[in-house]
């Protein structure tokens, strides 16, 4: 099926660190002459895999580039192998993975459905101070972030550019029936148990209970 003009995409880098899978990804929209999956992958792992490798920790081994379109009955998801020896080139170990390097996308429109962001795994302890990415990790972060936006946004590439995707919210759930108490009961007490450990009253409400 041929990509239409606007369809949105879904592209996803695929890595493993520590023993387990790490990922990022962006949005791309096809332009008026609209490209394949296969091209934008193939631009994408020319282009920034490079950079990408530049900025992360020779603990991560990035996998593949995938390819998804974002609309009922799109094509199917396309994956792109990288080279085996596509491994990060910062030495030295690495936080764990939930520690990431944060890359935020603008539109020039305000609003939150016009901003995006992306978070890129693979950061160094040597290249960390303080909760902050320093140099040389930093300035290799920023030229990925500056490689993406020459290649992908403006005039950078013939098919594609990079965008922020906010879909249309699903319909909401039909609203649960309240389990409602069908008459009221008062029952005798016959033993009380005093407890050690020390509780809140911040939330409780005059009247509950006993």
């Amino acid at each position: 099926m041929a990509v239409t003009i606007g369809e949105v995409v879904r592209l996803t880098v695929r890595g493993t660190m520590h023993g387990s899978t790490v990922m990022y990804g962006h949005h791309f929209r096809a332009k008026s002459i609209p490209g394949t999956f296969l091209g934008l992958a193939t631009a994408y792992a020319t282009t920034i895999i490079p950079l990408l490798v530049a900025a992360t920790s020779a603990e991560v081994t990035w996998l593949a580039v995938t390819v998804a379109s974002t609309k009922v009955g799109g094509d199917e998801t396309l994956n792109h192998p990288l080279p085996a020896a596509t491994i990060g080139a910062l030495t030295g170990d690495a936080l764990p993975g939930q520690n990431s390097m944060l890359v935020s996308v603008h539109t020039g429109v305000r609003g939150r459905r016009y901003r995006g962001r992306f978070y890129v795994p693979g950061v160094t302890e040597s290249s960390s101070t303080g909760g902050r990415i320093i140099a040389p990790q930093l300035t290799a972060l920023n030229a990925l972030s500056e490689g993406i936006q020459s290649a992908f946004t403006g005039s950078g590439n013939v098919n594609w550019e990079l965008a922020v995707y906010s879909p249309v919210s699903p319909p909401p759930p039909p609203p649960k029936t309240p389990k409602l108490k069908p008459d009221t009961i008062t029952t005798a007490a016959t033993d009380l148990i005093a407890d050690s450990v020390i509780v809140t009253q911040r939330r409780r409400r005059l009247g509950v209970g006993a």
